[in-house]
This record gives C-alpha cells, structure tokens and sequence, in this order.
C-alpha cells in the first residue's frame, strides 16, 4: 500500500435535531364543565297548603351539580333566577330564596373538581290547584374569575301535590267489662267490635304511614267526680295494618288499632274510665 494512503478507521456519526413542545394554558381556555348530579325535590304536598318549604344544602334533597375545570383555579357562580316555578300545565308554584353551600367565588378543588349544592324556597300552594307532578328548571352559572364568558347547566326541581290526607274516627278502643282483681286484658286490632278504627282518604294508590303511640302508655281516669283519683293504664298499642297501608283506587283505606289494659288491683275504685291517645298518618 502506498505510504500516502491511509485506511480509514473510525465511526460515522449522524445527527438528528429534535424540537421539545410545551403549550401553557390560560385559564379561560380550559373548559369548565357542569353535570347536574340530582335534583332538587320538595316534599309532597297538597292544595291550599300555606306552608313555605325550604330544602337547605344541608338536605339530601338538594340539588347538586358537579364542576370540572383547571385545579387550584378561582371561578364564579350566578344562582338561578329568583322568578323560578314549579309548573303543572297552566298553574304556577314560585320557588325563590336560592342558597348555594360554598361561596359564590371559590376554588377547584387539587383533583380540577368542585362539587356545589343548591337549595330553595317554595312558596304557599293555592287553593284549587290540580294534584300531580310539578317540574321547573334551574340553571347554574359559572365562569373563571375575570373571564367574560359564563358557562351554564340546567337542573331539575319537582313538587307531588297529592289530595291532602284525612283521617276520621269510626270507633273508639272498648275494653270488656272487669272487675276488681281482674288480670289484664287485651282487645286485638283484628276484632273489629272493640278496636279503635280510622277511615283514611286521600291520593289514590298512594302509601301512608300510620304512628301509633306504642310504648306509650296512656292513663284513663274515672269518669265520676270523687276524691279517689284512681286510674287504670293501657299500654302495647298494635294496628292492623301494621306500620304501613296503601288507599285504595278511590283514595281510601281503615285503620284498626287495638291495645291492652294493665290488670286491675283489688282495690281499684269502681265507676268508668276514659283516656285518649293520638294516631299520626302522613304519606310516605
């Protein structure tokens, strides 16, 4: 080989240049998204009711909706307007007062998620109004802090407004005649000749509850005017049905409740004795 001609030895190198990317966001342009989560309900009610409801945040009931946007950021809130209704075709039912459970400017929350919940008033029923389902909506504003542009969802408010529930007696609780040193008695809600009885009527179809005043005991007192004031205890209230009944198509339904009367001491003085007690009913 020729002194002036050297193999080459070595490697061959090629390079690539290769650009790094990084977009910083503004917090406008991320988006914030709101999903209604529940709906606010108000508790069933009835026509001619002069009751105003309120459901606090603090209720189950509430509306809730969930926000999604740029961790640690600030945003704001508009509650919904205070000319919201609940409507039953052409009746209206104002709901006001709209109360939110954290500050209307806040932050996200680390995760970029808040959650917020609502709560409202709704005003007194008239007289007259259709029993039925009543819906409105409620919207829910929100926007970065010194961001121009409002996001905005919608979330439901319902009202049952159900014929109002009415109990009437049919019968008083009549305990057999005794006598002094007798052992106590009991009448069964099932016989029907001396149990208490009750005719419910109200919404067709519909569950109420019925409370009656067990472990109470109520204390019947002589009816006669002595100076003896002796009385007799009745105790271990039970009802037929039991906790629970459903009216029937046309809105109606009975009650039986029976109960039993402590034993009779020898010296129990002799005459007539009466007590009364309290049964409670109210839809489910």
């Amino acid at each position: 080989m020729p002194h002036n001609e050297l193999p080459f030895k070595g490697l061959l190198i090629s390079l690539v240049f290769l650009n790094c990317l990084v977009r910083v966001k503004a917090e406008g342009n991320f988006p914030l998204v709101i999903e209604p989560s529940s709906p606010l309900s108000f508790s069933q009610s009835f026509p001619g009711d002069s009751r105003e409801e309120t459901v606090s945040v603090f209720d189950s009931d509430c509306s809730e909706f969930k926000i999604s946007g740029r961790a640690n950021a600030s945003i704001e809130m508009m509650l919904p307007d205070q000319n919201t209704v609940l409507r039953n075709a052409n009746y209206f039912i104002p709901v006001k007062n709209w109360q939110v459970s954290v500050p209307l400017v806040h932050k996200i929350g680390p995760e970029g998620t808040l959650v917020v919940k609502l709560g409202a008033t709704r005003s007194q029923i008239p007289p007259g109004f259709p029993v039925g389902m009543y819906f409105g909506l409620h919207t829910l504003k929100v926007r970065y802090v010194n961001e121009p542009r409002w996001q905005e969802r919608d979330a439901r408010h319902t009202l049952s407004l159900y014929r109002p529930l009415l109990a009437s007696k049919l019968n008083d609780l009549r305990f057999p005649d005794c006598f002094q040193g007798d052992p106590s008695a009991t009448v069964a809600p099932l016989d029907k000749e001396k149990a208490a009885s009750l005719q419910l009527m109200g919404q067709p179809n519909q569950t109420v509850f019925i409370k009656i005043p067990a472990p109470k005991t109520v204390v019947m007192k002589r009816l006669q005017f002595s100076k003896n004031t002796s009385t007799i205890s009745i105790s271990r209230f039970d009802s037929n049905p039991e906790g629970y009944v459903t009216l029937d198509y046309s809105g109606r339904a009975r009650v039986f409740i029976g109960a039993t009367r402590e034993a009779i001491s020898i010296h129990q003085s002799p005459g007539s004795y009466e007590g009364s007690f309290v049964v409670r009913v109210n839809y489910l």
